[in-house]
């Protein structure tokens, strides 16, 4: 015995994003265009901060 399903095809949806959500992908790109991933960002931000804390640490 054999069975066949058959599923309806999915509508395209046709979602509307928001400006906000714009706004935050806007702010991984820098001036020129390029797009910064926010991941090497954190790890700006820690190496900077670790930077900060060894110069205090140093005076």
């Amino acid at each position: 015995m054999t069975a066949v399903a058959y599923a309806e095809p999915e509508a395209e949806s046709e979602e509307t994003v928001s400006l906000e959500f714009l706004e935050f992908l806007g702010e991984f790109q820098t001036e020129d265009g390029e797009w910064i991933d926010p991941v090497n960002l954190l790890e700006m931000e820690q190496s900077q901060s670790k930077r900060n804390d060894e110069e205090q640490t140093d005076e």
